[in-house]
C-alpha cells in the first residue's frame, strides 16, 4: 500500500502547526483508517474514506507515523520548509500477526481487548505434521491438543456436550473435519479465548473459536507457483513397553494355578467342551491323565516357555509407516484479481500392515475489484479420501493379548498353523464329521478374506459480496455451502472364518438333516452417510474516524445455518461380489434362535444393529452486533451482542430472545506523556473483558424424542424407545467469562508477551436429575448445574541474541486451569461406579474427570486375636458406624474414597528455541503437561481358572501374585488368583487402591527441525522466489514423572482398569519448498 502524503504547515499559535495528508494504496486507492502519530506530541489521526487527514503536531515534531493494519509502517521526516510529502507503503505479509481475525471483521491488534492468540503462516510452515493441531501443539497458551488427538481451549465448560472449540475458515463456521483443510494453504491461525474474542458466536463460543484463514494473495501483483512435498519415515513399533508376561512366566502361572486348583483336570474331560481352551492347558491334561510321559511334557512345556511369538506378529503384521504428501499452489496477482489455487495429495502406508490410505484435495479462491465499491471473495475448497483394510486379521496389538505368547503363526517351514478360537479343537472336528463348515483359522492367512474399504468427499464453496453503500458503510452478503459424504463397505468372504462359524453357530438339527438359517455366499455390511450444511450472513459494516482523535467500528447482522445429515446402513447375506447377487435370510427366524451347534447353543442375532436408517436437522437462526471505539489511539472499548434461536431448545420466547453479549476495555499505556521517559517500554496495554458465551449440547429438546424402527428379539415386532422426554424449558448452557490481561513488549521488542487471568462460570449446565418415576420419568434432563473454570496464562517470546550473521530466540507458553464442578445430580453415584468410571467421575465440588481412590490397606487383615487372615486378598481401610478404622476386602461408604486429583492435565505449555546463522536454522519444541493424575497399569486380580481358560498375556507384575503366607509383606506381590471370582466390590479394592495413584506430569521433546534456505544469490541464478529444504525429527524422548514407567502419551483409562498403549514410535520427515 502507499501512502501518498502531503504535509502543509500552518503556524498555529507560536507552538504548533497542523499537517495535512492522504493515505492511498499502491494502485492509488484511498486507505480510510489509516493511523498517524507524533511521538513527540503523543497527538494521533486517522485518515477518512477518502484517505485524507489532518494532525496537529508540535513545531518541534520530527517525524509521524503512518501505520495500517498488514501493511509496513513508514516513518515521514518532517522539515520546517517543506509542507508536502508523498510516501509509499506497501502490504507487508510478515506483519499479518499485527491485527486480530474473528471471522466477522479484522481489527486492528492495538484495538482488539479480548484474549486472543495468533499463528502466522512462517511458524506454521515451519512444522511437516500432516495434522494442522500437532501444529499448534505447544504455541497456543491455553489450548491442549495432547499428540494432536485432544483439544480444548480453557478447560471443560460442558459435561454433556462437545468440549471441542469452534472451527472458522474463512469467516465461515467449518462443518466438516479439520483434517481436510490443507495446512500448506494456511495463511494463519488465530484462536480466540475469552467472552469479547468469541462471544459474537454466541451458542457455540463457550469452548473458544479457531479462527483459520487461507491463503488470500497479495495486492502487489505477480505471478507465483510454489511445489511444497514431504516424506515421513515412522519406525515400527516397539512393543517392549507393554510389559507382558514373557512366555516362561505365562507358562509357570499358568502351572502352578493348575496344581494348586485343577489337580485333578483330565484330557477326557476336556473332550466333553465345545468351549477352546489353551493349548498347554491341554497339555497339563494329557499328562495328569498319563497320556504322555514325564520327558514328553517336560520337553513340550520347554519348548513353549522358550518360545515368544511378539517379533513373528511384529514382522506379520508391523511395518516401517511411510506418508508422503505434495502440494502444488498457484497464486496470480493483480490490480484488481487475485486468483489462487491448489492440488494436493496424500498417501499413507502406516505402520499396520492391514491398512492404508490416500487422499486428493484442491483449492480455488478468487477475489475481485468489481468496481471501486463492490468486491466479491469466491472459494471453492474439496477433499477426497479413500481407505483400505483387511479385516481377516486383528491388528498387531489384539494379537499380542488375545494369543498365547507361546504359539507360532507358521511353522519352522513357513505352513499356516491354525489358532485357537472360541470352538474346541475336537468341536471343530465334530462339525466336520456332521458335514459342516471348518473353523481352522490363521490370521496371516485369512487376512484379505475380510476386508473394508471407506470413501469420504467433503466439498465446501464460500461466496461473498462486499458494496460499499456510503463513506465508512458497507454491506456484506456471504453464502457457504458444504456437502460432505460417506461410504463404507465391509466384506466377508464365503470362506472367510467370520462367515463360517456364524453358519456352523446359526444351524439347527430338523427334519432329520442339520440346517444353517446363515445363507450360503459372502456377507456385506454398507454404510452411506451424507451431510449438507447451509451458513447465510447479511452483515452491516461502519467504520468511521471523527474529529481527531476519535474511531469507530461497528458491525450488525443477521446470519441463517441449517445442518442436515443422514445415514444409511444394510446387512446383505449370501452376497457375491462378481454378481452383486443376495440371498435373503429369515431375520425374525435369527433374532433368537436356539437349540443351535454354537458353544453356547444359541444364535441372537441383532438384525437393528446393522439395518438402520438415520436423519438430524439442525437449524438456526441468528441476528448480532459488535462495536469497537478508540480514543486518542490509546482507550479502546469493545462490545458484542448476539441472540440465537434453535430447533434444538425451547418454545418459550423467554429462552429463545435471551442474549449473549459481551464488554471490553483496553488501555495502551505505552502512550501516555508518563511513559515518554520509560525508553525501555514498547508496549504495555492492559485488557478487562467480561461477556457470556453458549455451548450447544445435542441430547434433548422441547419435544419427544424418539427411536424408532428398533426391531424386538423376543417379540419380532417393531418398536419404539424414548431418548429423552419433552422439555421446553431447555436452553443453551451458558459461560460467563472474566478476564484480564497485559500485553507487552520491553527492550526494543527483545521481550514481548503477555499474561492472561480469566475466570469462566458456567451455569444453566445440562444434566441428568432425579424425578418422580410415579410421574413417567425417573431422571430429566435440565438446565440446573454449574461449573466454573479458573486459570492465568503466559505467552513470552525473546530475542536471546541478535546479530547480523546469528539469531537466538526463544518462545514459551504457559497455561494453568483449575476447573470445579459446583453443582450437579448423581441419581445413581456408589463406590463401584467412582472407581469403574468410563473417564474418571463428574461430581458437585470436584474437577471434571476427578479421580478417586479408596485408602489401601494390605493384602491381609486380622481377626480379634490379631492373626493375619484372608492373605492374599487385597483389603481397604474403611470406618465402622463407632468410628473404628478397620480393614475389609470390599466396602460400599462413599465417606471411604479419597479425592486424588483429576485426569485431566492442570498445567501445559511448550518452549521452542530457534537458532538462526545464515540461512540455515535449527529449532528444538518441547511440550509439556502436568498437575493430573493416572492410575496405574498393574496386575488384574481375578480367578486362577479364568487365568488359565483364556490363556492369554497379561501385564507381568501377575508374576508376583500371592501364592504363600509371607508373600503379602513384599510390596511387590500382587493378589492371588483366587479359586473363586472375585465379587466386584473386592475387585474395585484392588484396582482403586490409593497406592496405585501416579503422577501424570510428563515433558516430551516433541520434535527438532532443520531447514535451509538457499542464498538469494543462488535463487536468483536459478529464478528462483525460494528453496528451503526441511529435516524434522519427531516423538524423540519423553519423560515422565511416575516411577512405575508409565507413558502418560500410550495409557488408556478402560473403565477403571488401566491399560498400556503401543508408544508413539519416532519419526523422520523430508520437505522440500520450491516457489518460482
Amino acid at each position: 500500500m502507499t501512502a501518498l502524503t502531503t504535509v502543509a504547515s500552518a503556524q498555529s499559535g507560536s507552538e504548533r502547526r497542523v499537517i495535512t495528508g492522504l493515505v492511498i494504496e499502491a494502485n492509488g486507492e484511498p486507505i480510510p483508517g489509516a493511523t498517524l502519530y507524533a511521538p513527540e506530541s503523543s497527538k494521533g489521526a486517522i485518515s477518512k474514506v477518502d484517505g485524507s487527514f489532518s494532525i496537529e503536531v508540535s513545531l518541534s515534531e520530527k517525524t509521524l507515523s503512518v501505520t495500517y493494519v498488514g501493511m509496513s509502517t513508514v516513518v515521514l521526516n518532517l522539515k520546517p520548509d517543506k509542507s508536502y510529502y508523498k510516501v509509499t507503503l506497501y502490504e507487508d505479509v510478515a506483519k499479518l500477526d499485527e491485527f486480530v481475525v474473528t471471522g466477522y471483521q479484522t481489527i486492528s491488534k492495538e484495538r482488539a481487548t479480548g484474549s486472543f492468540a495468533i499463528m502466522g503462516k512462517d511458524d506454521i510452515s515451519k512444522k511437516l505434521d500432516t495434522s494442522l493441531l500437532k501444529r499448534l501443539e505447544g504455541g497456543i497458551a491455553g489450548l491442549q491438543s495432547r499428540g494432536g488427538s485432544e483439544l480444548q481451549i480453557r478447560g471443560v465448560t460442558s459435561l454433556m456436550g462437545s468440549s471441542k472449540p469452534l472451527i472458522v475458515v474463512d469467516g465461515m463456521p467449518l462443518e466438516g473435519d479439520l483434517s481436510s483443510i490443507n495446512p500448506s494453504m494456511i495463511e494463519r491461525v488465530t484462536v480466540l479465548k475469552d467472552a469479547a474474542a468469541a462471544s459474537i458466536y454466541g451458542a457455540r463460543a463457550a469452548n473458544g473459536v479457531i479462527v483459520i484463514n487461507t491463503v488470500s494473495g497479495s495486492k502487489e501483483g505477480g505471478f507465483s507457483l510454489t511445489y511444497d512435498g514431504t516424506v515421513e519415515v515412522t519406525a515400527k513399533p516397539s512393543y517392549d513397553y507393554l510389559h507382558r508376561l514373557s512366555s516362561a512366566q505365562l507358562v509357570d502361572l499358568s502351572e502352578y494355578v493348575m496344581e494348586n486348583q485343577l489337580p485333578g483336570v483330565t484330557w477326557s474331560s476336556l473332550l466333553t467342551q465345545k468351549m477352546a481352551y489353551p493349548y498347554f492347558l491341554g497339555l497339563y491334561a494329557k499328562h495328569t491323565e498319563g497320556l504322555i510321559t514325564d520327558a514328553e511334557y517336560q520337553a513340550e512345556r520347554d519348548r513353549l516357555a522358550n518360545y515368544d511369538n511378539t517379533e513373528e506378529i511384529r514382522s506379520a503384521l508391523l511395518r516401517t509407516g511411510l506418508r508422503q504428501t505434495h502440494n502444488l499452489s498457484m497464486t496470480k496477482s493483480g490490480k484488481s484479481n487475485r486468483f489462487i489455487a491448489s492440488v494436493n495429495y496424500v498417501g499413507n502406508h502406516p505402520t499396520d500392515v492391514l491398512s492404508k490410505d490416500r487422499s486428493v484435495g484442491f483449492s480455488v479462491r478468487n477475489l475481485t475489484d468489481l468496481s471501486d465499491r463492490l468486491s466479491s471473495d469466491l472459494s471453492v475448497a474439496g477433499n477426497y479420501a479413500r481407505s483400505y483394510s483387511d479385516d481377516g486379521s486383528p491388528d498387531a496389538l489384539t494379537m499380542l493379548y488375545s494369543t498365547p505368547s507361546y504359539l507360532r503363526l507358521r511353522s519352522e517351514s513357513g505352513e499356516y498353523l491354525y489358532l485357537p478360537t472360541e470352538r474346541s479343537e475336537h468341536s471343530k472336528a465334530d462339525l466336520l464329521a456332521k458335514g459342516l463348515e471348518s473353523e481352522a483359522y490363521n490370521p496371516l492367512r485369512d487376512r484379505s478374506l475380510e476386508w473394508t474399504r471407506g470413501e469420504d468427499s467433503y466439498t465446501r464453496i464460500n461466496s461473498k459480496l462486499s458494496y460499499k453503500l456510503l463513506d465508512g458503510l458497507a454491506l456484506d452478503a456471504q453464502l457457504q455451502v458444504e456437502k460432505g459424504a460417506n461410504y463404507r463397505k465391509s466384506y466377508s468372504d464365503a470362506t472367510s472364518y467370520t462367515v463360517r462359524q456364524m453358519r456352523n453357530s446359526a444351524t439347527v438339527f430338523e427334519n432329520g438333516a442339520y440346517v444353517s438359517y446363515i445363507p450360503k455366499g459372502g456377507q456385506l455390511r454398507e454404510t452411506r452417510g451424507g451431510m449438507t450444511g447451509y451458513t447465510a450472513r447479511l452483515q452491516a459494516n461502519y467504520d468511521t474516524g471523527f474529529g481527531e482523535d476519535h474511531r469507530l467500528t461497528a458491525l450488525a447482522g443477521t446470519e441463517w445455518r441449517r445442518i442436515h445429515s443422514t445415514s444409511t446402513s444394510s446387512y446383505l447375506m449370501g452376497y457375491d461380489d462378481i454378481s452383486l447377487g443376495t440371498v435373503p435370510y429369515d431375520a425374525a427366524k435369527l433374532a433368537n434362535l436356539e437349540g443351535t451347534l454354537s458353544v453356547s447353543e444359541s444364535f441372537p442375532f441383532d438384525y437393528s444393529q446393522d439395518n438402520n436408517v438415520s436423519d438430524h436437522d439442525d437449524r438456526f437462526v441468528s441476528m448480532y452486533a459488535n462495536f469497537s471505539y478508540d480514543y486518542l489511539d490509546r482507550y479502546n472499548l469493545t462490545g458484542s451482542i448476539r441472540i440465537d434461536q434453535s430447533n434444538l431448545f425451547g418454545t418459550d420466547p423467554k429462552i429463545q430472545y435471551k442474549p449473549l453479549w459481551s464488554l471490553g476495555a483496553a488501555w495502551a499505556m505505552h502512550k501516555e506523556d508518563f511513559m515518554k521517559e520509560v525508553t525501555w517500554v514498547d508496549r504495555l496495554t492492559p485488557r478487562l473483558t467480561y461477556g457470556i458465551g453458549g455451548n450447544i449440547p445435542k441430547v434433548g429438546g422441547p419435544y419427544m424424542i424418539v427411536k424408532t424402527g428398533q426391531y424386538g428379539r423376543f417379540n419380532r415386532l417393531s418398536g419404539s424407545t424414548i431418548v429423552t422426554p419433552p422439555n421446553p424449558s431447555l436452553t443453551w448452557e451458558r459461560t460467563a467469562t472474566l478476564n484480564l490481561g497485559l500485553d507487552f513488549a520491553i527492550l526494543h521488542n527483545r521481550i514481548s508477551g503477555y499474561i492472561d487471568l480469566y475466570d469462566k462460570a458456567t451455569s444453566n449446565l445440562l444434566g441428568t436429575r432425579s424425578a418422580d418415576p410415579t410421574l413417567g420419568w425417573a431422571n430429566l434432563l435440565m438446565n440446573y448445574g454449574s461449573m466454573n473454570n479458573r486459570g492465568v496464562e503466559l505467552t513470552l517470546h525473546t530475542i536471546n541474541i541478535q546479530q547480523s550473521d546469528f539469531r537466538w530466540s526463544t518462545d514459551f507458553t504457559f497455561a494453568y486451569n483449575r476447573n470445579r464442578i459446583l453443582n450437579i445430580d448423581e441419581p445413581d453415584k456408589s463406590v463401584n461406579g467412582y472407581i469403574m468410571s468410563n473417564y474418571g467421575v463428574q461430581t458437585s465440588g470436584h474437577p471434571v474427570n476427578s479421580l478417586f481412590a479408596l485408602p489401601w490397606a494390605g493384602l491381609y487383615t486380622t481377626d480379634e486375636e490379631g492373626n493375619r487372615v484372608e492373605q492374599g486378598h487385597p483389603h481397604v481401610y474403611t470406618t465402622s458406624p463407632d468410628g473404628k478404622r478397620e480393614a475389609v476386602t470390599e466396602t460400599q461408604s462413599m465417606s471411604d474414597l479419597i479425592h486424588v486429583g483429576s485426569l485431566t492435565p492442570v498445567w501445559n505449555g511448550g518452549l521452542t528455541n530457534t537458532l538462526e546463522y545464515k540461512d540455515l536454522s535449527l529449532s528444538f519444541s518441547l511440550v509439556y503437561y502436568g498437575g493430573h493424575k493416572l492410575r496405574n497399569v498393574i496386575a488384574p486380580y481375578t480367578e486362577g481358572l479364568s487365568f488359565v481358560t483364556a490363556g492369554t498375556n497379561t501385564d507381568a507384575d501377575l508374576i508376583h501374585a500371592w501364592r504363600k503366607e509371607g508373600d503379602e509383606d513384599n510390596p511387590l506381590t500382587t493378589p492371588l488368583l483366587s479359586e473363586f471370582p472375585p465379587t466386584e466390590g473386592e475387585r474395585v479394592s484392588w484396582y482403586g487402591a490409593d497406592i496405585h495413584v501416579i503422577s501424570g506430569d510428563y515433558i516430551k521433546l516433541k520434535d527438532v527441525v532443520l531447514a535451509y534456505r538457499l542464498p538469494s544469490t543462488l535463487l536468483r541464478s536459478m529464478r528462483l522466489s525460494d528453496l528451503t529444504l526441511r529435516l524434522q525429527v519427531s516423538d524423540i524422548w519423553l519423560h515422565a514423572a511416575n516411577d512405575k514407567g508409565i507413558d502418560p502419551e500410550a495409557y488408556s483409562f478402560g473403565m477403571g482398569t488401566p491399560a498400556r498403549l503401543p508408544q508413539t514410535p519416532t519419526s523422520l520427515t523430508l520437505g522440500l519448498s520450491v516457489t518460482l
